[in-house]
């Protein structure tokens, strides 16, 4: 049986790992919202 120690430890990492994991998501996120302004920005300078 574990012990109430390494419990904690490992849901400390889980926890981190789903942080991390949030904060690459958000990173991506922006990244694509700024490639779809600039294709936008691009388009309408080629319509223009």
């Amino acid at each position: 049986m574990k012990n109430l120690e390494q419990i904690r430890q490992e849901s400390k990492e889980i926890k981190d790992k789903i942080d991390d994991t949030e904060e690459r998501l958000r990173q991506l996120k922006n990244q694509e919202k700024n490639i779809k302004t600039r294709h936008n920005k691009k388009k309408k300078r080629n319509n223009s």
